[in-house]
């Protein structure tokens, strides 16, 4: 039998050479954690429309789409750039060759294969045809006219028995008449007729087809809470498909009754797992139906026991072992994740070794498997009967490394509240870093389209029976503000999907402590989850009958009032009076609250602050409001109330800080006094001198503007620089910038320095030409001798020079100039590139020459004869 899959190649029919050749490589792995991730963003991935290309496809679909004799007849799905096919039949006949050898010591197993081929024959699967071998595909026929089965082609041997001569009498040409698995637009044709069918029960078997539009693939799962209502509904989901020749068999429950009366009805049913002796597996998860229970399948992992070299790929295939759909293990496998991660960034390939470190980690989690072999959890979510009303709490949260949300049920019943873990999702932190009040964002993102999803799965939800939680007030904050635009983008996108898709009422604050996501971010060990009733019934205040939905029970009226106004005045970011009075008490009193409460209570009760008080020296009094405030005897003066009796506030408090900042910017940035003197009108901070200088010193524009420059410790000068040597022994060269004399002629100066004793010589040329050069140059060795080393400007140098000098740095690499300078013995040496404070002694020279020259000439114009005098005067004075 030949199943072809992948890119087909031309190949020519008369001459083949077959290898059996596996190429691994890292896209593979890749595409193993995109399948691994995959299931990851169930219910967090944003709606999508159908595409116009999707949409054609459905249309030409149910064009081409006939019923009759209770079967459904349609076209395979061609793609509009498909490649020509070319005849494969030699390939499918060596496929043969070898799955015939294959069998050869194992009559049994060939049996089994002409069993199945043979009772496809006989069921009208597929039926047998002619084969040409003259028949070139790519030319008869195309890929938008190409009759289906004709694709669907394989080769068979006619006598029974391996061992037998494949020769081409002896083999027979079988096509498929069904679609079959395998083609990538089975699952589509599959679901696409299956709804085109069902619309035609709608009407008369409604709750029959709601049920089997729940099919996955070939799989139905779903359920009643009534036998006789079971039994009802699986006869007529039995009807509707057989009217379509599909078969709905081996069906499950987790009812004995239900099982029986199946049973009596010749319903192909499967025994129950007490019966089988093993649990039955659904879609991946295990599910003992007489304890209506749901476990891990964790065999696979016992192979892993003694393992000794732990590679990159057997952690990923590892991980992909423990199939957990709705993420009720994702506090423990999160941490597998988190080291696959760090795996990533370390660029470890494929196949090698990791680290030791890496490996205790993987052995320590391999090893916890073994806790989930008795681990159980209850497949219903809650008794379908009684139930008054049903909540729907999400939890989000978030950490350096991770973030991610976990969702709950809150059932009423007539006495009582249940509770119950619906799905998780988890997600990595990005590897470019974000803050963590960002990351609390992106947990309440995915909380947002947990709830949308699970909103859309189960009909008895209502947008205002969802409620979100968060421990971030930052994060609240954000979702609270309608000014959202003045947010940046990050934040304002993220925040717009949030409220989009969430009730502003029903965003709160949980306390860290509550949080079950907190388990989610962070990572525990798969004993401590399997013993955490906060992770699996999520926080005990759940099954109150009031749920604490305040995110703080201080001035909320205060708060209230602040938010009203707020609201109000949209669009204008300024409070009025009455909202900064408002604020201050809030604030003042949290604050007192915290860092005065013996004193507070003191002066409540109408005692005397004891003598080791703070506050003693003061005089402190309580307001109207409960704030604390300095006393003295201003009472009758014409000053507002809390320039008489400002706020008392402590030393090392942020709101302090923050108060005395805001002062200080108002101020533009003045000094100690001046902050101090605005800040005393309204508040008394606690040695009030000392904490204004120190929250002054951590002002950045004040500290750029009193920041003293450092001081560079210069390194040792090089050795050419310092050691004894004649006069113009070691030589650096620079050149300035073209001077116009009077003849409008261009005259350039080359000036040539002593590296240590910095006396200079200057040359006048007419030109940049290496023959001038050279005259130059032989000038001056002429008058001071031949020097040993010549230093000058790298390349790098004479990018931002003139051109003029940069056609002088060309002749200068010249190999003339070159072969000179070797006849001569002199050694030429360019500066380190990027480094021009390497030739800052002649850098130096330059400037100097060119200062005393500017005040010399201004802008007067001279011949060149002039000009070799005056510099020559320049090189006397200098030296």
């Amino acid at each position: 039998m030949s199943k072809a899959k992948g890119k087909e190649e031309e190949i020519d029919c008369k001459d083949i050479s077959a290898n059996h050749l596996i190429a691994e490589n890292e896209e593979l792995d890749f595409d193993r954690v995109k399948d691994l991730w995959l299931l990851e963003t169930i219910g967090i991935n944003s709606d999508k429309e159908m595409s116009r290309t999707d949409k054609e496809i459905l249309k030409s679909f149910e064009q081409n789409m006939t019923y009759a004799n209770k079967r459904y007849e349609t076209r395979l799905l061609w793609k509009e750039d498909s490649k020509e096919l070319n005849n494969n039949y030699e390939i499918a006949k060596r496929r043969l060759f070898s799955l015939n050898k294959t069998v050869e010591k194992n009559k049994e197993l060939f049996l089994k294969y002409d069993d199945i081929i043979r009772e496809h024959l006989t069921d009208g699967i597929v039926e047998r045809v002619e084969m040409n071998l003259d028949q070139n595909i790519s030319t008869r026929y195309s890929a938008r006219f190409l009759r289906s089965r004709e694709i669907l082609k394989v080769l068979w041997i006619k006598k029974e028995g391996p061992n037998l001569d494949l020769s081409t009498h002896n083999i027979e040409t079988l096509r498929y008449k069904r679609v079959t698995f395998g083609v990538k637009c089975s699952p589509f044709l599959l679901a696409a007729i299956i709804r085109l069918h069902l619309e035609k029960y709608e009407k008369e078997y409604a709750k029959a087809c709601e049920m089997l539009n729940e099919l996955y693939v070939d799989y139905l799962i779903n359920g009643t809470s009534d036998i006789t209502e079971a039994i009802q509904l699986s006869n007529e989901m039995i009807y509707i498909l057989s009217e379509a020749s599909m078969n709905l068999r081996r069906w499950a429950t987790n009812s004995p009754i239900l099982n029986e009366a199946w049973k009596r009805a010749n319903v192909d049913c499967r025994e129950t797992s007490e019966e089988l002796g093993v649990p039955l597996k659904i879609l991946g998860i295990i599910w003992d139906n007489m304890n209506d229970n749901l476990t891990f399948d964790i065999k696979q992992f016992e192979k892993l026991r003694n393992l000794v070299i732990v590679m990159k790929r057997i952690i990923l295939s590892t991980q992909g072992m423990l199939f957990d759909p709705i993420g009720i293990m994702n506090p423990f496998t999160v941490r597998m994740k988190l080291l696959l991660q760090t795996i990533w960034e370390l660029g470890i390939p494929w196949d090698e070794c990791v680290p030791c470190a890496i490996k205790a980690t993987f052995i320590e989690w391999l090893n916890e498997i073994e806790v989930l072999r008795k681990f159980e959890i209850p497949r219903m979510y809650f008794n379908e009967v009684n139930w008054e009303s049903v909540e729907l709490h999400l939890f989000s949260d978030a950490s350096p490394k991770c973030y991610g949300s976990v969702a709950y049920f809150r059932i009423k019943y007539t006495d009582r509240y249940v509770t119950s873990f619906i799905m998780s999702k988890s997600r990595l932190a990005p590897l470019k870093k974000l803050t963590l009040p960002r990351l609390e964002l992106l947990g309440a993102l995915i909380s947002a389209k947990m709830g949308h999803y699970l909103q859309d799965t189960f009909p008895m939800l209502k947008r205002e029976n969802i409620f979100y939680w968060n421990d971030s007030q930052i994060c609240i904050h954000w979702m609270i503000d309608d000014d959202a635009n003045d947010w940046k983008q990050f934040v304002r996108n993220r925040v717009s999907e949030i409220k989009e898709k969430t009730n502003p009422n029903r965003r709160h604050h949980c306390a860290g402590k509550f949080n079950p996501a907190d388990k989610l971010t962070r990572g525990i060990s798969v004993q401590a989850l399997v013993n955490d009733e906060i992770w699996f019934s999520g926080p005990p205040w759940l099954l109150q009958i009031n749920v604490p939905c305040k995110s703080s029970d201080i001035v909320d009226t205060e708060l209230n009032c602040v938010e009203e106004e707020r609201r109000k005045r949209k669009g204008h970011r300024q409070l009025n009076c009455k909202s900064t009075n408002q604020r201050r008490k809030i604030l003042g009193w949290c604050v007192q609250q915290t860092e005065f409460e013996t004193e507070y209570e003191e002066i409540k009760h109408h005692k005397s602050v004891t003598r080791s008080s703070k506050l003693f020296s003061l005089n402190p009094m309580m307001t109207e409001d409960g704030l604390l405030c300095l006393g003295g005897r201003l009472q009758k003066s014409d000053f507002n109330f809390y320039e008489k009796h400002p706020l008392i506030l402590p030393t090392k408090s942020r709101l302090s800080e923050l108060l005395i900042t805001r002062e200080h910017q108002r101020l533009h940035h003045a000094g100690v006094s001046e902050t101090l003197t605005q800040i005393r009108k309204n508040y008394w901070i606690l040695c009030r001198r000392q904490t204004v200088k120190s929250c002054l010193n951590k002002c950045l524009i004040c500290k750029i503007f009193k920041v003293r420059p450092g001081n560079q410790i210069m390194a040792p000068l090089p050795a050419n620089r310092i050691q004894a040597s004649y006069p113009f022994e070691n030589v650096g060269i620079d050149f300035a910038s073209p001077i116009y004399t009077r003849n409008t002629d261009k005259a350039y100066i080359a000036l040539f320095t002593c590296a240590v004793t910095r006396a200079i010589h200057l040359e006048v040329v007419s030109s940049l030409s290496t023959e001038h050069f050279l005259l130059a140059f032989r000038r001056f060795i002429s008058r001071r001798g031949i020097c040993h080393t010549v230093n000058s400007d790298n390349a790098m140098t004479f990018k931002s020079a003139d051109i003029e000098l940069k056609r002088l740095y060309m002749n200068i690499c010249e190999p003339e100039v070159q072969n000179y300078f070797g006849k001569k013995g002199i050694k030429w040496q360019y500066i380190v590139e990027r480094a021009a404070w390497w030739g800052g002694y002649w850098e130096r020279m330059a400037q100097t020459t060119k200062i005393a020259l500017r005040k010399i000439l201004g802008k007067a114009l001279i011949s060149f004869e002039e000009l070799q005098t005056i510099l020559a005067e320049i090189e006397a004075i200098i030296n």
